[in-house]
């Protein structure tokens, strides 16, 4: 059995809220990528916060069978997460968490309260003229190469990660070559045929991004908005890791008055 990491931060008591949040993140990062931004945010207006690293990702163990894992293995990671918290969570799921959170909502046994897909995945994977749009920050596409195989980034070249678009200031970017890994090429090639179900899903969604993201911009966004019968928030600047970008809050604050109307 894999332990899992969930960094906690309890709630301001000034400000207590019925539902935790449950924070899943992207490809190559870890519970870590919350930290700096969002998790503090979030547990200054009341919520509890949970950032989960998923098996083989930074605090959790399984780093030696990292690249035998798939997307289900990471939604059992969730579920698990999701149903041993006191209250049944409102997820925010980031890029591959994105992907694991759309998977979330439609399991039997309906571990959230709600749901935030924050840049996620598109169902169906990117079109041609989208992985076109990406490839043409040629400057970051080294570094991901690096990285996808396991070699150490300096901070230069953390930030010029398409996660990052050359945004982040320098603790950040310190912060990002520390932590950043290799990610499953199990999982990658699962996000390649990925294809939920269309339709209307059962909880609260939201879906979030920006339109400078270079993975998942604004066509990325529509289309996964529509696949679930909602409409996208399309953020003007912002680069795909929202939630470390200078201006993460925009992104939260969406988030957080998208929580208040629940």
């Amino acid at each position: 059995m894999e332990r899992l990491e969930l960094i906690s931060i309890a709630g301001n008591p000034d400000r207590r809220r019925d539902r935790p949040l449950l924070l899943i993140h992207g490809i190559c990062h870890g519970a870590w990528c919350w930290q700096p931004n969002f998790a503090p945010y979030f547990a200054d207006l009341g919520y509890d916060v949970h950032a989960l690293s998923l098996r083989g990702h930074a605090g959790s163990s399984g780093h030696e069978s990292l690249h035998r894992n798939r997307i289900s293995d990471y939604v059992d990671d969730v579920v698990e997460a999701a149903t041993g918290l006191p209250a049944k969570p409102i997820i925010v799921g980031h890029s591959m968490g994105g992907a694991i959170t759309q998977v979330v909502v439609q399991h039997a046994s309906q571990p959230a309260a709600a749901a935030v897909l924050l840049t996620p995945m598109v169902p169906g994977g990117l079109t041609a003229r989208e992985l076109l749009r990406t490839a043409a920050r040629l400057s970051g596409i080294p570094p991901f190469l690096r990285l996808l195989r396991g070699r150490p980034l300096t901070p230069k070249q953390a930030n010029r990660l398409p996660f990052f678009d050359n945004r982040l200031d320098a603790a950040s970017a310190d912060l990002a070559a520390e932590r950043l890994h290799a990610e499953s090429r199990r999982a990658l090639g699962d996000l390649r045929r990925f294809h939920p179900p269309a339709g209307q899903v059962p909880i609260p969604l939201l879906v979030v991004g920006s339109s400078e993201d270079r993975i998942f911009g604004a066509p990325s966004l529509r289309r996964t908005a529509a696949h679930y019968g909602v409409d996208a928030t399309i953020l003007d600047s912002g680069c795909h890791d929202l939630m470390l970008d200078p201006g993460w809050r925009e992104s939260a604050e969406v988030i957080a008055t998208w929580m208040e109307k629940l």
